[in-house]
């Protein structure tokens, strides 16, 4: 397996670690439906990252399939946020850098494609 590919694979997996994890946690803490959400959300994480991966839709521009995912890891964020619902304040929640770090991975690759970047990888 390239490099390229792995960094989809392992960033990915390495990006939705915390969902299980936290979801041990809220267990342990005595939740039941957000700890089966943050399961859920891996799962459907884990199967995006296989089924959507860009040398499997090599001409489908770059910036939809991190749309995708990102997307996902959002869904995560939105459990999480909503389990510690209580605890947080929107109002000290500032959401312009965490809008930047959605934004970062477009950048380089506007409407670059998997062909495009790596002709060769077939």
């Amino acid at each position: 397996m390239s490099g390229p590919r792995l960094g989809w694979l392992l960033g990915g997996l390495g990006s939705l670690l915390w969902l299980p994890l936290m979801a041990i946690v809220w267990m342990v803490q005595g939740g039941r439906l957000f700890p089966l959400l943050g399961l859920a959300v891996f799962v459907v994480g884990v199967a995006y990252l296989f089924l959507f991966a860009p040398w499997r839709h090599p001409r489908k521009p770059l910036w939809a399939l991190y749309l995708g995912f990102l997307s996902i890891l959002l869904a995560g964020g939105i459990v999480a946020v909503l389990q510690y619902r209580k605890a947080v304040s929107m109002a000290h929640v500032e959401f312009l850098p965490v809008l930047w770090l959605f934004a970062i991975p477009f950048l380089p690759f506007s409407r670059k494609s998997w062909s495009e970047l790596y002709p060769h990888d077939r």
